[in-house]
Order: C-alpha cells, then structure tokens, then sequence
C-alpha cells in the first residue's frame, strides 16, 4: 500500500468587488459586477477536498469524511492515486509503487505514483519534485492511457529533482507521474502550482511596455552584469516565424539598461544572449518560430542601477550572412561603414552609441555576419585542435559568436578587440560549437564612438581583414 501525506487548506472568506477597477504596469483593468476576490481572511468554514472546487458552496460536508474528490468537481482518473492542491506538498514512498509508466527522458524500470492536476485559472503552471530524497523524473499525459506525454524532466536546475512547466486553460486536467531515474526509488515530494517568474506575458496588446525596475528584487545575474540591481522577468510567445529585436531603452541617469533573454517559459532557462549599455540602449535579435517562448529579464548592469525603462519587440524582414568562410581559404577583406546596416549584437559590446556631445544623437552600431560551416570535432587527448577566427580593421569592434546557421542559437563567446588604436584587432576560437550542427555564425560588430560621428575629429577607418583557420597537434 502507498502511504500519502496531505495538508489540510482552509477556504477563504469573500469580500465582493462589484464595479471596482485597479491599475498596475499594465494599465487598468475591470472587475465586472458581481465578481469576488479573497480577502485572505481565513474563516475555517471548509475543509479542502483535495481537488479544485469549482462550484463549491463553502459549506463543510456533513457526510462521512473526505475521499479527496470534489462533490461537484471532476472524478479523480481511476490511474491516480489523489489530487494535487496548487501550493501543497504531496508526498509517498516509491519503493512501495509498481512501474506502471516511463517517461521519453526517463522512468523505465523505476517504481511511480501517478497525480492528477485541474488548472484552476489560465496561465503556466510549475510541476516539481523538489524535497524528494532520491533522482527522480518528472512527466505530464494528458489521460491515464499515456499516449500522449505534455512535459518530460529528469534533472531540473535543482538536479537531481525535476520540474517541468506547461501551459494550461481553466479546468485543464493533466496526469502527473513521478518516477525514478534509473530504476531509483524512495521518499517522494510533488508540488504544483502558478509559475512566480515570469510574473507577466508580454502580449502585443500591452507592448510597447512602459514600466520600471525601481523596488524589485534582486533575482538575476548575467554575463552582462545585473548583480545588486532589481530586475523583472517577463514572458514573451512569438506570434509569426522570424527575426524578433527585442530593445529595452531608458533615459534614468545612472541606469544602465541590461536585457537577458532566456529560454522557455520560466526563469532561469538557457541563456540565449545578453546585452547592456551605458547609453541606455540594450539590445537582443534572435531568429524565432512560432509558438516559441522566451523569458526576457529587464535588469541593471551594475549594483544599485534602477529606474525606468520602455521595452519594445520589433519583427524585423530576413537577415543573413553575408559571405561563408571557409577554412584555409584565405583572409577576406571588406569594409563596414558607419551606415551600414544594424542587425545584431554581442553580449560584450553595445548595440547602440550615444553621442557625448549635443544634441546626443542615438546611432546604431552597424555589423555584419559570417557563416562557418563544418567545424570540426576536438579530438581526444593528448592530440590538440584548434579552429581560430581573426579579425584586423580600421575601427574598434565585437566578436560574437553564436550557435547554429539561423540566428537562434546560443551566444557562445564574446570577444573585443584589443587595441587602443588602428589597426584593431581580436580573435575567437571556435571549439565548443554543438557537435550536431558544426556551424556557428560570427557577428563582427562596429563599435561606433564619437570621433565616428561628432564631426569633431576624423572617424575610423571602415576596413577589415577576417582569416578562418585550423591547426592541430598530436
């Protein structure tokens, strides 16, 4: 037998709201007549069923006691064993279960105890088995037959637990399964509930956003700064297949923008890449496709920098590579002129030069991007293999480096150049690119400064050389 632990919620009181309004980041909202909302005042009333109560009364049952099933709500799937209350701990012990199921990242062999989860409002819910004493999987179905999986994960950020999230509607049920990894088993922790950052989705309806960093915690850091400064997490779902420029712009003095862009729906993803300034531009472009999600993170790039800032999203027409390098076949040289076009950025440079002197226009770095095919494997020790990219100009510049040939992979490496003056000069080595694509683009970025466009003084040249090559030794 499987022995469960549940906690006891009490409901509620209500206090009505009828015809009020509120406003936040977002602008005003309506409450229409007749609706409710929790005063948090907790009466005692009721006992919870264990379920989501729709169309509960209030009223504590006066039969014989609780079964975990709601009297009006939805029957508990004959496969799970009870519900899970957003917020509330269940627990079991696995080494009593039978393997009934394995989920794609993991769970065969392993003994499971299966939930079952009703979403009580929209939005993304957190599925985790963070607490439980041995590595566990994680996997969501959308019925006991198991044919149709919604979620896998086997080691979360708090590895060796699991988390996985999905997006649900109101009433939504899914079937939650927790598994051992590995045929492990032990003291079983699930717990559910409404996703806490991202705490908004930027919808086009409330873009571009207007808002601010002032009074917010401290919850992110990056390569591009953000530690000690109050930042916000939002999520952001592509709508069309394409390039998306993401740009957060302030003009607080002593705030210096940084914009971190993540992947999925939670906090604390994958980086995809960063960028900061201290001109109050920062700035990302990826290539997405519909239905993506990404959580951007609005912060400051130092200690202390808070303030306002205005964020916008941009669909932009196709952009590419200008030219394939190939290893071994010689430099290839070109120009970059203050007018070129902007498309993208790196994590180690600006997007965007403001001028120190009035009336401090804002100019766009311009760049332009390489694709580098077929890059080799490194091969095991003691043998030695390198792939480096150069880069020699007129005008200081960036290196990013950046996964994959569609302008959606991860920012590998960044890199600046050097010197202190013409000739420029820099380098990336090209050997952590995922081995199953072997491509990377390379984004050489201007770096504009004032002697570019202040009139004042002679700009930088616009010339550089850019020479790929390859060397080993065994």
């Amino acid at each position: 037998m499987i022995r469960l632990t549940f906690s006891l919620v009490l409901a509620s009181s209500f206090v009505a709201l009828s015809g009020c309004s509120f406003v936040d980041d977002f602008g005003r909202f309506e409450v229409a007549d007749g609706a409710v909302a929790d005063s948090g005042a907790d009466t005692g009333s009721d006992a919870d069923t264990g379920a989501p109560p729709p169309t509960d009364s209030g009223a504590m049952d006066s039969g014989p006691a609780d079964t975990g099933t709601p009297d009006t709500g939805p029957t508990l799937p004959a496969c799970a064993t009870a519900f899970l209350v957003p917020g509330v701990e269940a627990a079991a012990d696995t080494s009593t279960a039978t393997d009934d199921y394995a989920g794609s990242c993991g769970g065969a062999g392993g003994k499971d105890v299966v939930y079952a989860f009703v979403a009580p409002a929209d939005g993304y819910y957190l599925f985790e088995t963070i607490g439980s004493s041995f590595d566990t999987v994680l996997y969501l179905y959308d019925a006991c037959d198991g044919l149709t999986e919604l979620g896998c994960n086997v080691d979360g950020p708090t590895a060796p637990q699991s988390q996985v999230p999905y997006l649900m509607t109101a009433g939504e049920m899914v079937i939650v399964v927790g598994d051992g990894n590995a045929a492990a088993s032990g003291d079983l922790r699930v717990t559910a509930g409404p996703v806490a950052c991202p705490d908004a989705d930027l919808v086009p309806a409330i873009l571009p956003l207007e808002t601010t960093t002032v009074g917010r915690p401290d919850e992110h850091t990056s390569a591009c700064g953000g530690t000690g400064a109050g930042d916000r997490g939002l999520r952001y779902t592509a709508t069309t297949t394409g390039f998306h420029r993401f740009t957060m712009t302030s003009e607080t003095t002593g705030f210096d923008p940084l914009l971190s862009v993540e992947r999925g729906p939670l906090c604390g993803g994958e980086v995809v890449q960063c960028n900061a300034s201290g001109d109050g531009v920062a700035e990302v472009t990826r290539y997405l496709t519909d239905g993506e999600v990404l959580t951007l993170r609005a912060d400051g790039r130092s200690s202390g920098h808070e303030g306002d800032y205005r964020l916008e999203v941009t669909e932009l027409p196709a952009l590419g590579c200008d030219t394939t390098l190939v290893e071994g076949s010689g430099p290839i040289n070109g120009t970059l002129a203050i007018d070129d076009p902007h498309q993208h950025s790196g994590s180690c440079g600006e997007a965007h030069h403001v001028a120190s002197v009035a009336p401090r226009v804002s100019y766009e770095n311009p760049d332009v991007a390489f694709l580098v095919t077929d890059i080799p494997t490194p091969p095991a020790p003691p043998c030695r293999f390198s792939c480096v990219l150069e880069v020699t100009a007129d005008f200081p510049f960036i290196l990013s480096v950046q996964e994959t040939d569609t302008c959606n992979g991860n920012e590998i490496a960044c890199a600046a150049s050097t010197s202190s003056g013409a000739p420029f000069s820099g380098s990336v080595e090209l050997m952590n690119i995922e081995p199953a694509t072997g491509n990377a683009i390379i984004v050489l970025d201007r770096q504009l400064e004032d002697q570019d466009v202040s009139g004042i003084s002679v700009p930088w040249g616009n010339n550089y050389t850019v020479d790929y090559f390859c060397f080993g030794v065994c």
